[in-house]
């Protein structure tokens, strides 16, 4: 006899976190065109961000640091 099996799948979803370390300058996070500002000792986050997705980070040090990669 034929049998018929249902799979159900869950996209893994995840929390990103970010901020500036020690809080001179600002760091902006975009995910689907929705952009976040972390700046001093401000931490932001996407929730519920999928597996795979693409996030971009923009970082502007404050006058006189550098951005160390």
């Amino acid at each position: 006899a034929d049998t018929t099996y249902t799979a159900q799948w869950t996209l893994n979803t995840y929390t990103v976190t970010f901020k500036v370390d020690g809080g001179q300058g600002s760091l902006t996070g975009t995910h689907n065109s929705t952009s976040k500002v972390a700046s001093g000792s401000t931490e932001m986050k996407f929730e519920s961000v999928p597996h795979n997705s693409t996030m971009t980070f923009t970082a502007d040090p404050a006058a006189g640091y550098d951005v160390d990669l």
